[in-house]
């Protein structure tokens, strides 16, 4: 897939994808765990998990049900029995990309409940409903740093796209970490 420059931070941040979606079985989470979509009421448990994962506030308004591409089946939650929403990923699309192509937006997990599988369970039913959604292919954007997500990303099949000469040695020593703690 031929990555394009989605904004003025690609230099920042790293652009992984996969060239062909394919349906992935659900993956199996911990008891006491589900997965299921956005539903009003939502809003806050978003925004605390967002807190949470990129360590500044968003607004739920303005990331999602402001953005004409909401759906509530592409906003995607695992929930505790007890404490409801936990992790989050979004079914996205981006403005100015092909329409076959979907985009992983917005992935976070609670600190206290992350090591659970549940970043890989909502980032896998994300993929299946743009699968839903008539996309073939997908994308994401991350930062270096966040090693535990690209460690989920490689695993549901995103790849690395340099589209800046630094990431080459950026994705070199990412994959040389995560080869030392397998």
């Amino acid at each position: 897939m031929a990555v394009t420059k989605l904004d003025n931070k690609s230099k920042q941040q790293l652009i992984m994808s996969i060239e062909k979606l394919e349906y992935l079985p659900t993956a199996p989470l911990p008891d006491g765990y589900s997965v299921r979509c956005y539903q009003p009421g939502d809003e806050k448990a978003w925004e605390k998990i967002i807190k949470a994962a990129f360590g500044r506030e968003r607004s739920f308004t303005e990331k999602v049900t402001g953005d004409e591409y909401f759906r509530p089946e592409r906003v995607l939650f695992a929930c505790h029995r007890e404490e409801g929403p936990v992790a989050t990923a979004c079914a996205w699309h981006v403005p100015k990309t092909p329409e076959h192509i979907g985009y992983l937006y917005m992935v976070g997990t609670l600190p206290a409940h992350q090591e659970k599988g549940l970043g890989y369970a909502v980032c896998l039913a994300a993929i299946n409903q743009m699968i839903r959604d008539n996309k073939t292919a997908a994308l994401l954007v991350t930062d270096s740093f966040r090693l535990p997500a690209i460690k989920i990303y490689l695993k549901l099949g995103f790849q690395p796209q340099p589209v800046h000469p630094s990431h080459l040695l950026v994705w070199d020593g990412i994959l040389q970490q995560l080869a030392k703690h397998r």
